[in-house]
């Protein structure tokens, strides 16, 4: 049997024992139209021809959908939907162009959310039956001709889907002075006390801006729903409910919910630097103001606002920080030896909005490092350490002590005795 595509023989084949036979052509077929047919011819020589089957083969994609359009139908605002646009319809009209025939299947942010079939003009409409996810949304499409081709997906429309088109939000709180800028985030602490705000709103309404009940001012909303706004007065300092409100058209207002803040523009009060600590040779304890000490990191006390961090300055040298506690106690041991000589100590306290008080008084501290030398007749008493009770440390001449048994130091001749008699 000789198979014909077209009156054109293609190729032939031999019927087996039940008068069935099978063909697959050995060329791949054009795209097109093809009427088929068979002749066979038996072993007499006598030849029959079959009726025709015609078919049309179709292996291109299709090309994606275009002139696509989303339209909004309610709301005050409606009509085509524009990528980056704000809508308040969840259940849009698409519309758009394909293939006669074809079926475009609708894509929302990647997941199918429903199927159209392409009229005889090449048209095609679609509602979504399942209202769209508030939210940011792309919707896309793909065409399948008849054959089962599909097209590339057409390129993305982004928007917003927002129900509620009077909806105002607080987005942003900036703080612009002091050392501490930028963003704020809810809760925080700053020292601005003049922050910029800003947020979104109805395209072109008046908002207004208010601190717990207290009305700031109003401000208009841009045309792509963004507004911002300064206060023309400063904020006290303490807790803050900042919110914006706007009214719908029946004159309900809606309110944003709240972005709070504290204030804090008071600087702290001037840190006190009251004692230092010597724990090291064999003079220790508590060193007053204008002490000597042998100890290159000698552990400083005082006192600042809880929770401040307290910077410590040798010689207006910045040699460390610190942070205050809770109670406003604070102690620094320098990381680095000091230098022999006098140091003129003083602190600084930082408060958590970045304002920073007036320095401290100077607690002076002489480091001695280097021990004395005893020359020709000098015999003196250099020290008297009491080592037991709750006050230890050095003892001034004339002072009183509970240590029976004190540790003297002095300077006398290399090699000489030195007799301690008591009165």
């Amino acid at each position: 049997m000789s198979i014909l595509d077209n009156g054109k023989v293609i190729g032939s084949v031999t019927a087996d024992s039940n008068g069935k036979w099978t063909f697959t052509p050995d060329a791949a077929l054009a795209d097109g139209k093809h009427t088929f047919t068979v002749t066979a011819t038996d072993a007499a020589g006598n030849s029959r021809t079959s009726g025709s089957f015609p078919i049309v083969i179709d292996t291109a994609a299709p090309s994606p959908a275009e002139n696509i359009v989303i339209n909004d139908n309610v709301g005050d605002k409606q009509g085509p939907v524009g990528s980056g646009d704000t809508t308040d319809d969840q259940s849009p009209t698409l519309s758009g162009e394909a293939e006669p025939g074809s079926v475009v299947d609708i894509y929302d942010n990647d997941e199918k959310i429903g199927s159209v079939i392409v009229d005889d003009e090449g048209k095609w409409s679609y509602t979504p039956d399942k209202p769209l996810d508030k939210g940011d949304r792309e919707i896309t499409t793909t065409v399948t001709d008849p054959s089962g081709n599909t097209s590339e997906p057409s390129p993305g429309i982004s928007f917003t889907v927002d129900p509620d088109p009077n909806r105002v939000t607080v987005g942003e709180v900036v703080d612009d002075q002091g050392p501490i800028v930028g963003n704020l985030k809810p809760g925080t602490v700053t020292d601005d006390v003049r922050p910029e705000l800003s947020g979104k709103g109805k395209p072109c309404s008046t908002v207004t801006i208010k601190d717990g009940d207290d009305v700031l001012g109003s401000t208009v909303v841009d045309p792509d729903g963004n507004w911002t706004f300064t206060p023309e007065q400063d904020l006290a300092d303490g807790n803050h409910s900042l919110t914006v409100v706007s009214k719908d058209p029946a004159g309900n207002e809606v309110t944003s919910p709240s972005f709070d803040i504290t204030v804090d523009a008071t600087a702290p009060e001037k840190p006190v630097l009251g004692s230092a600590t010597d724990d090291v040779g064999t003079i220790r304890g508590d060193l007053s103001n204008g002490s000597t000490t042998d100890d290159a990191n000698p552990t400083f006390n005082g006192s600042a606002e809880p929770g401040s961090r307290v910077d410590i300055y040798d010689n207006g040298e910045h040699i460390g920080s610190t942070i205050a506690d809770d109670k406003g106690a604070r102690q620094f041991t320098p990381t680095t030896p000091l230098p022999e000589g006098e140091h003129h100590i003083t602190t600084t306290a930082t408060d958590e909005a970045g304002n920073t008080g007036p320095e401290s008084d100077d607690f002076v501290l002489v480091t001695d490092y280097t021990p004395p030398v005893a020359t020709g007749d000098v015999l003196n008493i250099t020290s008297v350490m009491d080592d037991v009770g709750g006050r230890q440390g050095n003892v001034a001449s004339g002072e009183i002590t509970d240590d029976s048994k004190p540790v003297i130091n002095g300077i006398g001749e290399a090699g000489s005795t030195v007799m301690t008699p008591t009165y």
